[in-house]
């Protein structure tokens, strides 16, 4: 990392809301490729914008897991019990456990559409979850390990949150050297600005976490066009109505079905994922500005674009 602090800011998004800690939990990890964010990382988190004492009270150490929609920091310090939670993170993630049925998914759409074939599985899923099953056992799993992670100093740092980024390299006098920190701004859905300070040999990670939520946003619209142009609620509703019992049909056939209905009616309609990415980046229009100014930003924006353009 330069000596010369990097600094971005981008307003919040007010129509995209913040997952909860337990959302975060259950989304998928972010692979490790040398490219982006990694699993299973040290940090110091301290909640201010300031560079504290290395030895200060304020400060909380931990790992700091990337997933699909934020990351999780898992605090090891007044902690006792953080190695248990921290293998059951990763557990929960290496399941894949956005959704029960996601597995049955993954052919929903081609992977060459990227985007739009992810927001498309995430409509299909939504939908199929929602209606055809029961209690979710892992959804419960993890409810429970967010509220024992609550009570603790861990926390959850969604990608859509972050407003604001600095990296820079601050002096600190409890280690009498200059140490990596990047200060996030965030900005929950509805609720007050807040400041935290990582610091560590990983903390230069937070660098990707804005074009982090650019996909997140751009997921979450294009999700909401898919919705639209399909009328997926509707369509759902008029598939049910072929099963006066659903209980005694297989679950397997219900999503075949399903997928078949979606499929016809994204022919009838002649929808193309071209023309859904076209849309979500026109709803996106007053963000994208902002997103071209950071250099790894502007990179998922001009591949957005050429998806839209049918590139």
């Amino acid at each position: 990392m330069s000596d010369a602090p990097v600094e971005y800011t981008v307003p919040r998004h007010p129509g995209i809301p913040s997952p909860s800690l337990a959302e975060v939990i259950a989304d998928q990890p972010v692979g490790k490729d040398g490219r982006g964010p990694s699993f299973h990382d040290r940090v110091c988190l301290y909640r201010g914008g300031r560079v504290p004492p290395a030895r200060s009270a304020l400060v909380d150490r931990g790992r700091l897991l990337a997933l699909g929609r934020g990351f999780v920091f898992v605090a090891t310090s007044h902690h006792a019990a953080w190695r248990e939670a921290l293998a059951e993170v990763e557990q929960l993630a290496a399941r894949g456990t956005a959704g029960a049925g996601l597995e049955l998914a993954l052919n929903e759409a081609k992977p060459a559409f990227g985007v739009a074939a992810r927001s498309l599985r995430a409509v299909a899923v939504e939908c199929f979850i929602d209606e055809s099953t029961g209690q979710d056992f892992v959804k419960t799993r993890v409810g429970a390990l967010a509220q024992r992670l609550a009570s603790t100093t861990s926390c959850g740092l969604p990608y859509v949150d972050i407003v604001g980024v600095r990296c820079e390299r601050a002096w600190s006098w409890g280690r009498f050297k200059p140490v990596r920190c990047c200060v996030l701004t965030l900005e929950p859905h509805g609720g007050e600005t807040r400041t935290v300070c990582l610091t560590g040999p990983d903390a230069h990670l937070a660098d990707a976490w804005l074009p982090q939520r650019f996909e997140q946003e751009l997921l979450h619209v294009a999700s909401e066009v898919w919705h639209e142009v399909l009328d997926a609620r509707d369509l759902w509703q008029s598939l049910r109505g072929r099963y006066p019992d659903p209980s005694a049909v297989a679950v397997g056939r219900v999503w075949d079905d399903w997928q078949g209905a979606l499929q016809a009616r994204i022919a009838s309609r002649q929808i193309t994922p071209s023309r859904v990415v076209a849309l979500a980046l026109r709803r996106l229009e007053p963000w994208l500005e902002h997103y071209r100014r950071v250099p790894s930003g502007a990179a998922g924006v001009r591949a957005a674009e050429a998806l839209a353009e049918g590139v």
